[in-house]
């Protein structure tokens, strides 16, 4: 296990621009890749299985900690359905809670173990805080007994995302490790 550390950007001022800057991409990447999407041909879906707006989350989760994440996840799909009108608003609730779940865990796994920013553990935190935010979601739309069908169809779809997450936040923490 790795040497004990505090998260890297622990004092108030780092914590409040890791939170806006998280808080900017959480809304601009998914009009990015919608556009993206637009142009490919490839419509709406190509923004949604890339999970854009859990990047930023999970990624201050790591650096900043589980309550910078939480408060990151619950503006950002707020911010972004006002200045986007996207996530549709039935769908706000949904995203909120994953995503809170999703950066308070990804916070908590990285610092309740000590672990070090870069870490194997540390990058495949972030995959297992989505894994456990869109088990919440499920248990919550479709009671224990949906969850199970309900979780696996949302990982499936979200894949491509996750696989895209363990390698941007690898070399994400690798590069703020070298400062």
């Amino acid at each position: 296990m790795s040497a004990v550390v505090s998260y890297p950007y622990a004092g108030v001022r780092s914590r409040t621009i890791a939170a806006v800057v998280a808080t900017v991409a959480a809304v601009a990447l998914p009009q990015i890749l919608h556009v993206a999407g637009t142009v490919t041909g490839a419509g709406p879906a190509f923004a949604a299985m890339w999970l854009p707006m859990f990047l930023p989350v999970m990624l201050v989760g790591l650096l900043a900690g589980p309550l910078v994440a939480a408060l990151v996840g619950a503006v950002a799909p707020l911010l972004s359905l006002a200045l986007t009108g996207m996530p549709a608003l039935g769908m706000v609730p949904f995203v909120m809670v994953e995503l809170v779940v999703a950066g308070v865990v990804a916070g908590l796994v990285s610092g309740r173990l000590h672990l070090a920013p870069g870490t194997v553990l540390t990058v495949f935190s972030a995959p297992v805080a989505l894994l456990v935010a869109r088990y919440a979601v499920a248990l919550f739309t479709g009671g224990l007994a949906g969850a199970g069908p309900a979780w696996w169809a949302q990982v499936s779809a979200g894949l491509p995302g996750i696989l895209l997450q363990v390698v941007v936040i690898a070399l994400t923490l690798r590069v703020i490790n070298r400062r």
